[in-house]
C-alpha cells in the first residue's frame, strides 16, 4: 500500500497538477485568511467541499456499479472498467484513485479546525446546520475508503502544507476503526437539518434545458450517514435509531406511485396478461415522479466551461453534453455499460399482484391474484429507442447529468435491513409490504407482525405512538406505502391481509430457493427467516436503486452479514449448518457465468488496490 504522501502530492496520475490542487477550495482567500469564524461567507466554503465530491463522483459509481452483479460490459468498453468487471484492476486503473476521497477529507478537516461554532442570531446557532453538514461529507468519504479498500489512513486534522503532509505519522484504520473514531464527534448533530440554501441557476445545458440544482439536496443529512455507518459495521440498533430520528424530522414517507396515466408494463410483445386484470390501471416508478424521492445527490456541470462534468451519461449511452437534440445524437451506438443478464432475470421474474375486475369475484379473497411478468420498474429504467438499424435499450438513470447518493427510498430499505437483523424480519417485510404505520398494531389487520415487534415500534423505534403515530398513520391522506409495490402490484394486489403477497408464502419461496441454488437445508428457524427476507431485500435494493453507486457496498455488507463477520449478537451470521463462509459463497453466486466466481470466494479479492 502505497503511502499517503503520494495521493497527497498527486505523484500519480490523478487528474491534478499539485499538492495545491488538494487543497483548493471555492476561493484561495479562505486559506490565505481565513474567514470560517464569521456569520456568513463560510457556506461559500462548504460548497467549496462539493467540488471535492464532484471529483469523487465518476469514481463512486464506477467503483460500485462495475464490480457490482446489476451491469455488464460491452465490446466498445474500456479497459479500466473490463478491470473492474473482472476484479483485475491494478492500481493504475483510471477509476482507482483513493485521493480523490482525500481531497473531501482534507477540505472538510480544513473546515473543521477553523470554523467558529459559537456564533450565535439570538438563541439560534447560525453554523450548526453547515457544521453537521461538512462532518457528513467527511464521514461519506471515509465510508468510500473503507468499503472500496478494506482499511486506509486515517486523520482528522487539516494537511495545509508540504512539510505537514511529509512528517504526517496518521494511522491505518479499518472501517469499524473509521466508524468508532467520527461518530462521537457526529452524534451530538443527530436531529439536525441540512441548510437551507434554495435553489441555483446551473445554467443551460447544450440542448437548450435550463438546469435547477436543490442546493438543499447538495448536502447530506448526518442521520442518514451516521445510520449508513452503523449499518456497515453491524450496529444494526444505532442504524436504525438515526433512520427513524431522520424519517421523523423530514416526515419522510414511502410514497404511493400507483396513480396516474396507465403504464406500460413489459416488452412490445408481451401477451400474458390475465383477462381479469385491467393494463390501464398501473403506474408506476419513474425518475420523473421520484424526484421528491431524491434526498442527496452530486450535481454535475452543464458543460466543461462552468465545471466539473460527468462521464457516466456517456458510459451509459447517452450524449448529456452533445449540442444536438437529435435522437441520434443523443442517443450512442457504442455502449460502454449495460444491464447484465444477472438483472434483467431478476426483472423478468417478477410475481406481480393485483385484485381481479371480475365482478363475480370482487369483494372476495380470490379477487386476490397474482402472474408472472416484469418488474415495471425495469422498464421505467429502460428506454427503447428506435436507431436507424435496431431498436436499442438505454439507462435513464443518468440522464440528467446528476448523481444520486440516497433515496428515501435507500433510507427506508436500510432500515429494513437493521430490522432484520436486529431479529425483527416481520417489520422489515412490513416496509416492502403494508410500510410503517399503525395498523401494524393490529392483528387483524397486520396478522405476520409479532407482539414483540409491535412493542418495538412502540418504544425502541416509536413509529406507532406518540407523535411519530399522526406522521405515519394509516388513516392519513399522506401514509406510508409498502415499497414492493412500485413495481410488483397495483393499488391493492400487495396490501392488507388478504394479500397473495404474505411474508410467510414469500418467505418460504425464497428458502426453497436458497436451498436450490446453495445447497443448504434450511429448518425454519429464526436465523433462516434472516436470511431469506435480508436476500429478499437485496433484490429489491436491485429494483428500487440500480446503478446508483451502491451495488457492490450493499453485496460485501450482506455478505459479511451473512458470514457473522459484522456483530456478536444473538441474531449474528446464517445458520450455523449454511457454514462460515456461506456469505463468501452467497456474493460468487451472484456473479454466475462472468467467471470471477472463484475469485470472490476470497475476501481478499473484494477490495481495491490502494494508491
Amino acid at each position: 500500500m502505497k503511502k499517503i504522501l503520494l495521493l497527497i502530492l498527486g505523484v500519480v496520475a490523478l487528474s491534478v497538477s499539485s499538492c495545491s490542487d488538494m487543497l483548493q477550495v471555492d476561493s484561495d482567500r479562505h486559506l490565505k485568511e481565513p474567514e470560517l469564524n464569521k456569520a456568513t461567507d463560510s457556506l461559500y466554503y462548504a460548497w467549496g467541499i462539493m467540488q471535492a465530491m464532484q471529483q469523487a463522483a465518476d469514481q463512486y459509481v464506477l467503483q460500485n456499479e462495475m464490480r457490482g452483479d446489476l451491469v455488464s460490459v460491452t465490446q466498445y468498453s474500456n479497459k479500466n472498467l473490463r478491470d473492474l468487471a473482472n476484479f483485475n484492476a491494478t492500481a493504475s486503473n483510471k477509476y482507482d484513485s483513493a485521493y480523490v476521497y482525500y481531497k473531501v477529507v482534507n477540505n472538510c478537516n480544513y473546515y473543521i479546525a477553523h470554523r467558529d461554532t459559537a456564533i450565535y442570531d439570538g438563541s439560534y446557532n447560525l453554523t450548526r446546520q453547515e457544521y453537521a453538514g461538512v462532518l457528513a461529507f467527511r464521514a461519506w468519504a471515509y465510508l468510500q475508503l473503507g468499503r472500496q479498500y478494506g482499511k486506509a489512513k486515517f486523520y482528522t486534522h487539516p494537511l495545509t502544507s508540504i512539510t505537514q503532509i511529509e512528517e504526517d505519522k496518521s494511522p491505518e484504520y479499518t472501517l469499524k476503526q473509521m466508524v468508532e473514531a467520527l461518530a462521537p464527534q457526529m452524534e451530538p448533530y443527530s436531529g439536525t437539518l441540512v441548510p437551507s440554501a434554495g435553489n441555483f441557476d446551473a445554467g443551460q445545458t447544450n440542448t437548450g434545458t435550463t438546469k435547477t440544482v436543490n442546493m438543499k439536496k447538495t448536502f447530506i443529512p448526518i442521520d442518514v450517514i451516521l445510520g449508513e455507518m452503523y449499518l456497515e459495521i453491524g450496529e444494526w440498533e444505532k442504524a436504525a435509531r438515526h433512520y427513524y430520528t431522520y424519517l421523523l424530522m423530514t416526515q419522510s414517507l414511502s410514497e404511493d406511485l400507483l396513480t396516474g396515466s396507465s403504464s406500460f408494463m413489459g416488452p412490445e410483445d408481451m401477451n400474458s396478461f390475465p383477462n381479469d386484470y385491467s393494463v390501464g390501471s398501473y403506474n408506476t416508478w419513474s425518475e420523473a415522479n421520484k424526484a421528491s424521492d431524491i434526498i442527496s445527490y452530486i450535481p454535475m456541470s452543464t458543460n466543461k466551461l462552468k465545471g466539473k462534468t460527468t462521464d457516466i451519461p456517456y458510459l451509459f449511452g447517452y450524449n448529456y453534453y452533445t449540442s444536438s437534440n437529435t435522437q441520434d445524437s443523443l442517443y450512442l451506438d457504442q455502449i460502454q455499460i449495460v444491464p447484465s443478464e444477472n438483472y434483467k432475470n431478476m426483472a423478468s421474474n417478477t410475481w406481480f399482484y393485483y385484485y381481479s375486475n371480475n365482478s363475480s369475484l370482487i369483494g372476495t379473497p380470490k379477487a386476490y391474484s397474482r402472474f408472472k411478468t416484469y418488474d415495471g420498474r425495469y422498464w421505467k429504467r429502460v428506454n427503447r429507442v428506435q436507431k436507424a438499424d435496431s431498436t436499442a435499450f438505454y439507462l435513464t438513470t443518468y440522464q440528467e447529468g446528476n448523481i444520486i447518493l440516497y433515496r428515501t427510498s435507500t433510507i427506508w430499505l436500510h432500515l429494513a435491513e437493521a430490522l432484520n437483523r436486529m431479529g425483527y424480519p416481520d417489520a422489515a417485510f412490513a416496509i416492502l409490504k403494508d410500510g410503517i404505520t399503525d395498523d401494524l398494531l393490529s392483528p387483524t389487520a397486520s396478522p405476520y407482525i409479532k407482539d414483540a415487534t409491535r412493542h418495538l415500534l412502540q418504544t425502541t423505534l416509536p413509529f406507532c405512538t406518540g407523535e411519530a403515530s399522526e406522521v405515519f398513520s394509516e388513516s392519513t391522506t399522506e401514509r406510508n406505502f409498502g415499497i414492493h409495490r412500485h413495481g410488483c402490484s397495483d393499488s391493492r394486489g400487495a396490501s392488507g391481509s388478504l394479500s397473495l403477497y404474505q411474508m410467510d408464502s414469500v418467505v418460504t419461496e425464497k428458502l426453497a430457493e436458497i436451498q436450490a441454488l446453495y445447497n443448504v437445508h434450511p429448518e425454519g428457524t429464526l436465523r433462516d427467516t434472516i436470511n431469506a427476507v435480508e436476500d429478499l431485500l437485496c433484490d429489491e435494493y436491485a429494483m428500487e436503486y440500480p446503478f446508483e453507486g451502491s451495488r457492490f457496498t450493499d453485496l460485501m455488507r450482506m455478505a459479511r452479514n451473512k458470514n457473522g463477520g459484522n456483530s456478536g449478537g444473538q441474531y449474528d451470521g446464517s445458520p450455523a449448518s449454511y457454514g462460515t463462509k456461506f456469505g463468501n459463497l452467497w456474493l460468487s453466486k451472484k456473479y454466475a457465468g462472468r467467471g470471477v466466481e472463484n475469485l470472490l470466494l476470497d475476501e481478499n479479492n473484494w477490495y481495491l488496490p490502494f494508491k
